[in-house]
């Protein structure tokens, strides 16, 4: 089962929607508030578990730094991946090293779009591993 530090959470078992439209995850992580330096020498992931299965189309996740917590998505992508449904069944853990020193900002926001127009929707959780 993997671990999910609290702080660190952007999305808990967030709805994921086939409409086409980016959506930005439930929470916007401080890295200041989580008494974090994700710089500090340590190995940081995006770890995203599907807890509901997606079972059309293909999601795209970016992950964002801004000095704003209130207009994340207006920063830097930091990565960007997409997955088809196939790959997205329930218990999948997806594991996406974050490069070194890529983390430059106070706050990492996620967002996700499922390039289907409608259809089943599924979920997921994600969060900031650092190792």
């Amino acid at each position: 089962m993997a671990y999910m530090d609290a702080q660190l959470a952007l999305a808990t078992t967030q709805t994921v929607a086939a409409d086409d439209t980016e959506t930005i995850s439930e929470n916007i992580v401080d890295l200041t508030s989580a008494s974090r330096d994700p710089g500090a020498g340590r190995p940081a992931y995006l770890k995203v578990l599907i807890t509901t299965a997606i079972n059309q189309g293909t999601v795209t996740f970016n992950l964002y730094e801004h000095t704003a917590a209130t207009s994340v998505t207006s920063g830097n992508v930091i990565l960007s991946f997409a997955r088809a449904s196939t790959a997205l069944t329930a218990g999948t853990e997806i594991v996406i090293p974050i490069p070194p020193g890529q983390i430059d900002e106070q706050y990492l926001g996620l967002s996700y779009a499922n390039d289907e127009s409608s259809g089943n929707t599924g979920a997921f959780s994600a969060w900031i591993d650092l190792g």
